[in-house]
């Protein structure tokens, strides 16, 4: 083996675990008597490999952490939203109630539109979250495909999400008598 300055940055040498230090030092004693100058540093490979996944361990709680915060303010948003957008049409609710329109129609009305709000923003995060998390995944010497059904749940989870919050806001409305809330 000839080794230059700048030639060799690292040797893998497979020992069996029986006597781990005699080994170490026989190598190091090889390498010594071989190149004088080169300094004999040595690390473990599962060591090394442990050291990179404690790093992206750590990331992903911090990903957990930030995640957990968004989806709570992405929560108070859309209940925001439809309590605004449910009193913002009380008049429209109060005249369709005096017409014979049951809560559950005027619910039906109020969640399409935030439905086809969400399934659209869902249309255009699928793509940009499916690049970025491919190329995420690409980092790894194991790596699992991206399942389109995985994008599915999602998508189903926020419009299930929306539901719920906008029968939150539709029932505070829907409680109501029409003639109060044509009286606003």
């Amino acid at each position: 083996m000839m080794v230059s300055e700048t030639g060799l940055r690292h040797l893998s040498v497979m020992i069996d675990g029986n006597d781990t230090p005699g080994t170490i030092k026989y190598i190091e004693d090889t390498w010594k008597s071989f190149y004088p100058g080169l300094p004999f540093e040595y690390t473990f490979l599962d060591k090394q490999f442990e050291n990179t996944y404690r790093n992206i361990v750590q990331l992903q709680s911090l990903f957990n952490i930030f995640t957990g915060v968004a989806i709570v303010i992405a929560c108070l948003g859309l209940l925001g939203l439809s309590v605004y957008a449910t009193e913002r049409r009380i008049k429209e609710i109060g005249i369709r109630k005096v017409l014979g329109a049951s809560v559950w129609e005027i619910t039906a009305q109020l969640n399409r539109e935030f439905l086809t709000r969400i399934l659209a923003a869902n249309l255009i995060a699928w793509p940009i979250a499916w690049w970025f998390m491919n190329n995420w995944l690409q980092e790894f010497a194991y790596r699992s495909s991206l399942q389109p059904l995985t994008f599915v749940l999602a998508g189903r989870d926020n419009c299930g999400d929306c539901a719920v919050y906008g029968q939150f806001a539709d029932d505070k409305s829907g409680a109501d008598g029409p003639g109060q809330s044509l009286a606003v």
